[in-house]
């Protein structure tokens, strides 16, 4: 929430100051920069979010003293064959 505060705060006087250098025809760029960062960061949070979860169900699953499932690793040789 604090960030929408200070996007909220900056954006005006930020595209003020661009648009007496380059004119207001930027407008449509600067919102949409606007747009892609919030989606960007979005995004970003979104996968930290999910990183953290996985980290928390292992960590559970460690602690109880369960281990998680091993990963079969699939080689390009497939199955039946011999990798030698």
């Amino acid at each position: 929430m604090a960030a929408a505060y200070t996007g909220s705060t900056l954006a005006p006087p930020l595209f003020g100051l661009l648009s007496t250098w380059v004119g207001t025809w930027t407008l449509p760029l600067f919102l949409l920069a606007l747009v892609a960062l919030g989606l960007l960061m979005s995004e970003r949070l979104n996968r930290l979010m999910a990183h953290r979860a996985r980290a928390d169900r292992l960590a559970a699953l460690v602690a109880r003293g369960d281990h998680p499932p091993e990963r079969r690793v699939l080689t390009s040789a497939g199955p039946g064959t011999s990798d030698g």
